[in-house]
């Protein structure tokens, strides 16, 4: 049986109304709503709901329904969908997927889940430095499926794999599109690497000039990309543990660390604002 017309326009058109409503519902609740709608729209229900809660329902999916929400997931929600998994399930859904992205995401879910490399996007936009603008703009244009739709930048790497250099997707859009990403391109930019903690890496002054920074594996070159979007998932994911102290209770998050509210309302900020709240 389908919903009627008003619950589905509801559910496509009002991602805040439609979180608030899901979020009062049982895992059974949500599951029996997820088999009644599209994979695409199953996905916008499911991500921003708590890591509890998103477990629970895919835990209870048949395992068809979700190789088929995963089919329409860019590579870096597939990543945050099958770390929720049990190693067996996860197993079975990476082998419904494309044998390069299969890849790419197992040696993502390599990553401890209060780490950098378990929050990247392990399929970031690069090209080669004599690449012309016209030429990634076309490519971007050819992947959008795959990679997330919160991608700032273009990473530019020799045929290594080495960072040479990055150019935001504002700056690509203002150029001529004749132009050799060589010659725009910034070669002055922080790295990650996919083993530092978040909360470490959320206290880097640099988020105050760039949306994402690149994530770098000594041995193997660029592997992903982290953006102010993916830290404030983390943070909404990884839920703080409490200890006694002293009589006291301390917040503790990701691995024992805390995070400084400074960070938090600093990159809040920096978001772009919504409609509502202008």
């Amino acid at each position: 049986m389908s919903l009627n017309p008003f619950t589905t326009e509801i559910l496509e058109n009002h991602p805040k109304l439609t979180l608030e409503v899901i979020d009062s519902l049982q895992p059974k609740e949500i599951v029996a709503l997820v088999r009644r709608v599209s994979p695409a729209l199953s996905l916008r229900i499911l991500l921003p709901l708590s890591h509890w809660k998103c477990t629970q329902v895919f835990e209870l999916l048949p395992k068809a329904t979700s190789a088929a929400i995963l089919g329409k997931a860019s590579t870096d929600e597939c990543l945050q969908i099958l770390r929720r998994f049990p190693k067996s399930i996860r197993s079975t859904l990476l082998d419904t997927l494309e044998a390069n992205r299969k890849k790419i995401l197992k040696a993502a879910l390599t990553y401890p889940e209060d780490s950098v490399g378990a929050w990247m996007n392990p399929a970031p936009l690069s090209a080669l430095p004599e690449a012309r603008v016209d030429d990634v703009l076309v490519n971007l244009h050819a992947v959008k499926g795959l990679i997330s739709e919160k991608v700032m930048h273009v990473y530019i790497v020799d045929k290594s794999n080495n960072l040479k250099g990055a150019l935001s997707i504002s700056e690509l859009l203002q150029v001529n599109p004749e132009s050799s990403l060589r010659r725009l391109m910034k070669k002055k930019i922080k790295i990650l690497t996919p083993y530092q903690s978040l909360s470490l890496t959320s206290s880097f002054k640099e988020w105050q000039e760039f949306p994402s920074l690149p994530v770098i594996d000594p041995d193997i070159g660029l592997i992903g990309e982290l953006t102010q979007a993916h830290l404030r998932r983390a943070q909404e994911s990884i839920k703080p543990r409490r200890e006694e102290v002293g009589g006291k209770q301390t917040s503790l998050l990701w691995g024992g660390l805390e995070a400084g509210d400074a960070f938090v309302s600093g990159i809040i900020e920096l978001l772009p604002k919504t409609k509502e709240e202008d």
